[in-house]
């Protein structure tokens, strides 16, 4: 019964870590807003409702874009994530290549980060303690089996499956925290950065900081290399001069 009341508490931590990650990816990519100063002179009476509702504006643009395109699959996703936010990956899973699973958020390198943080909670509050919970009932079956050799099985049995389940999914949680970046990265190229104001160039390259921009100095090059070949027979000297000011 002890290692029963423990495999319940780590199955209401589970539950209350999955409940925390829909709530917040609700509030955060899902819901709509209202900007501060018009929400302050409603509450001042200067706006009507009717006019406050002009500036209802989505928590994510790019997601709320998606949403409207791939609503059913939005709202299955969205019920699955309440069991486990591990359902949240089918968003970018791609699976089969479907436009479907492969979401965008204005928010990227936020939802990125918000899933590196959960898979870690999850990795060391449920899947760690699954493992030493498992290896404890192994050896405690294993010290009772010399006084009670009549023991059921079915106890030994269960910790296994426990301990084997708990270590493959360490071992590729772990795998996906090492490529999550990689996953993700089809989201985050050429977008704004979000939280500091500054907009993509014009090739999609961040103008942020070094770390900030996706495109390596190959694809920069590349880029520039077919700019120049579309435009090689123009004639218009405003065009080419400009492409000179570019290039320089």
């Amino acid at each position: 019964m002890l290692f029963a009341y423990a495999f319940f508490g780590v199955w209401l931590i589970a539950f209350i870590t999955n409940i925390v990650f829909a709530t917040m990816y609700w509030k955060v990519f899902v819901s709509k807003t209202i900007p501060a100063d018009k929400l302050r002179k409603y509450k001042e009476g200067k706006i009507t409702k009717t006019e406050l509702q002009r500036f209802v504006y989505p928590a994510d643009e790019d997601f709320s874009k998606y949403s409207k395109k791939h609503a059913c699959v939005q709202w299955l996703i969205g019920v699955l994530t309440i069991f486990t936010f591990k359902y949240n990956k089918l968003y970018y899973s791609r699976l089969y290549s479907f436009d479907m699973f492969k979401a965008r958020w204005s928010q990227g390198k936020y939802y990125r980060k918000m899933m590196t943080w959960y898979c870690i909670v999850h990795i060391v509050t449920v899947d760690m303690l699954l493992l030493c919970i498992a290896a404890a009932g192994l050896v405690q079956w294993w010290v009772q089996k010399a006084d009670r050799p009549f023991l059921d099985n079915q106890f030994y049995i269960t910790m296994v499956e426990c301990f084997v389940l708990a270590v493959f999914s360490i071992v590729y949680g772990l795998i996906e925290l090492f490529k999550m970046k990689d996953y993700l990265k089809y989201n985050e190229t050429g977008q704004a950065n979000w939280g500091t104001g500054k907009k993509a160039g014009l090739f999609g390259v961040s103008s942020g900081a070094p770390e900030d921009d996706f495109l390596d100095k190959e694809s920069r090059e590349a880029m520039l290399k077919n700019l120049m070949n579309n435009v090689k027979n123009n004639r218009d000297m405003f065009l080419n001069n400009k492409l000179d000011e570019l290039l320089q």
